[in-house]
């Protein structure tokens, strides 16, 4: 058994990594993409327009994102 420590070293990222991968449809290929579109007039809404809410069985309530 052992009962030393071990030193952990954390170093903040300095550059993006990743492969960045797509969603694409199976069988045509072609990307797949998510919109944000309001449910009522179904047109897309910007990101200014957005604000966080919570959904309920009787109604929808939102505040302004910051």
């Amino acid at each position: 058994m052992v009962t030393g420590r071990l030193p952990v070293y954390l170093y903040s990222a300095t550059e993006k990594h990743g492969s960045g991968f797509l969603q694409v449809h199976a069988s045509g290929g072609t990307r797949i993409r998510h919109r944000r579109v309001w449910e009522r007039e179904y047109v897309e809404v910007p990101q200014s327009e957005i604000a966080r809410g919570s959904e309920r069985p009787d109604f929808a309530v939102g505040s302004p994102c910051r």
